[in-house]
């Protein structure tokens, strides 16, 4: 897969808030689009695995922050497994559902 830079337009020295993390799984065609919040020990693997150089953690000694941050993101920030098929056609159902669930947990406002 290629990555691409894009320059910011704005940039802040604010720290901003984490609102959600999601996993992405994909499945087959067929297969069903759901959002599940995972266990306190599934998220605390997931943001693990999926840092940004892992290593780096171990080899700075800075397990015992990483522990504490990954906690705090745990509790503060909601992190749910997205599965979805891989199918671009599934795409407005996939936002859609999204949406409805940013309105559930309150991270937008519900329609009047």
């Amino acid at each position: 897969m290629e990555k691409f830079y894009v320059e910011p337009r704005n940039a802040t020295t604010t720290p901003l808030p984490l609102a959600t993390i999601y996993r992405l799984r994909g499945v087959p065609l067929s297969g069903d689009l759901t959002i599940e919040r995972p266990t306190v020990v599934d998220a605390a693997m997931f943001l693990h695995i999926f840092a940004y150089h892992p290593l780096l953690v171990t080899r700075l000694e800075q397990r015992q922050h990483y522990f504490r941050a990954a906690a705090q993101i745990i509790n503060q920030s909601g992190i749910f497994v997205l599965t979805r098929p891989w199918d671009f056609a599934a795409m407005p159902e996939v936002v859609s559902r999204l949406e409805r669930h940013w309105r559930d947990v309150g991270l937008l406002e519900k329609a009047a």
